[in-house]
């Protein structure tokens, strides 16, 4: 299908597997734009607690991202919020939605709980769970200086780290 690539990656953290699912056309075709096909995959675990281990952390890109299209870099994150425990969202531009978009996903689910600090790479089709543990306690800046990546990113910081509810994510 045309602005899509078909395939969203999975990732268990508690496992450190993982697996690439082809979702039908019909749900694509359904649920366009990254906030509808990540509220599909969530449906299924919206009565779950936000920190059930099961309940899925959704990054996914619309069908526009990676295109000359205005606004072509926003992806959507989401999951059920810790704060409020309904579902939250938000929309971020930058580097991630296209690189995900890149590496041939249309998503990322992930589900599970390490029990270290960890990081998620992907490089081509390899995905590894790495410890993150020399990021621990660093601001989401330094952690990003830290880990000297060249591609894009995605950081808690130590307010993430130490369970505030309402701490966020930051990409870039």
């Amino acid at each position: 299908m045309f602005g899509r690539q078909g395939t969203i990656l999975h990732i268990d953290l508690t496992t450190r597997g993982h697996y690439v699912e082809k979702p039908d056309e019909s749900i694509l075709r359904r649920f366009i734009g990254g906030r509808g096909l990540a509220g599909w995959y969530l449906r299924p675990f919206v009565t779950r607690a936000w920190d059930d281990p099961s309940m899925p952390l959704l990054f996914f890109t619309g069908p526009l991202v990676d295109t000359p299209s205005p606004t072509a870099t926003h992806l959507v994150v989401m999951s059920r919020s810790p704060q409020t425990g309904t579902i939250g969202d938000f929309s971020v531009g930058g580097a991630l939605g296209p690189a995900i978009k890149r590496a041939g996903y249309d998503g990322i689910v992930i589900t599970g709980r390490c029990d270290f600090l960890c990081g998620i790479e992907i490089e081509n089709e390899t995905v590894t769970i790495t410890d993150a543990a020399k990021l621990k306690g660093a601001a989401a800046e330094r952690a990003r200086a830290i880990s000297n990546e060249k591609g894009a990113s995605a950081f808690i910081g130590p307010a993430a780290e130490n369970g505030v509810r309402f701490a966020g994510i930051i990409m870039d």
